[in-house]
């Protein structure tokens, strides 16, 4: 794994990304925001598409592990489709995972490779409901013009303080709101998940079985570079 002095910028065995990839920037980072919003509502636009760009993948991760194709395909896929969060998709892959993996469970690309891929979309995912939940508006605090931020409702209990915080250095510290995203904010996360999106690709690619032999991909490779590796 890559090591610095860091531990956010550490990856360790069962992360895909270092531990603080998924992270919120700091509110208190966050005292002036864009000029307009529009750039809020565009970068809302991009980081949302990329999210179910990612989505796909995970589909098509499920349908490997399902061994679907031909017509049972469309079905497999409509059945994946109708889980409606993330974590009850996360599930449905953690149900088919170990059927399909059976025999390389033990292996790295078993159960360890799949954990981390999973533990890495339940992350992201609390940072797309950040973004699609968040409300877009143009702050001013006692005639002093802030900018745009992407804020939490106030009515959402979980991404908000129960008090704000009083800061003088922090014009906007009687906000409760446990984030606030500037449009530079959104468009980094939006490039995460088109990341996030590689590595399923990535992942689903090792595992998919040659139709011949019956072996993933990753086995074949071993066999082919240290078959006294299996």
């Amino acid at each position: 794994p890559f090591m610095s002095g860091d531990n956010s910028t550490k990856v360790t065995r069962d992360r895909l990304f270092p531990s603080a990839f998924w992270a919120r920037p700091k509110v208190k980072d966050r005292k002036a925001g864009d000029p307009s919003v529009d750039a809020i509502y565009r970068a809302v636009g991009q980081a949302l598409t990329e999210w179910e760009f990612m989505e796909e993948r995970f589909a098509g991760l499920f349908l490997t592990l399902s061994q679907g194709s031909g017509a049972s395909a469309h079905s497999i896929l409509r059945v994946f489709g109708s889980i409606e969060n993330t974590g009850g998709r996360i599930k449905a892959i953690e149900a088919v995972a170990p059927i399909y993996l059976y025999h390389y469970w033990h292996m790295k690309e078993g159960k360890q490779s799949i954990n981390a891929l999973l533990r890495e979309i339940g992350l992201a995912s609390h940072r797309r409901n950040d973004i699609a939940h968040g409300i877009a508006l143009h702050i001013n605090v006692n005639n002093n013009n802030i900018g745009c931020l992407l804020v939490a409702p106030q009515f959402m209990t979980g991404r908000n303080d129960l008090y704000p915080t009083r800061d003088d250095d922090d014009p906007l510290s009687s906000s409760t709101s446990q984030y606030r995203f500037i449009s530079s904010d959104i468009l980094s996360f939006a490039m995460k998940f088109r990341m996030l999106a590689q590595k399923i690709v990535e992942y689903t690619i090792n595992i998919k079985k040659d139709a011949q032999t019956g072996h993933p991909k990753f086995i074949l490779d071993l066999m082919a570079t240290d078959p006294e590796g299996l």
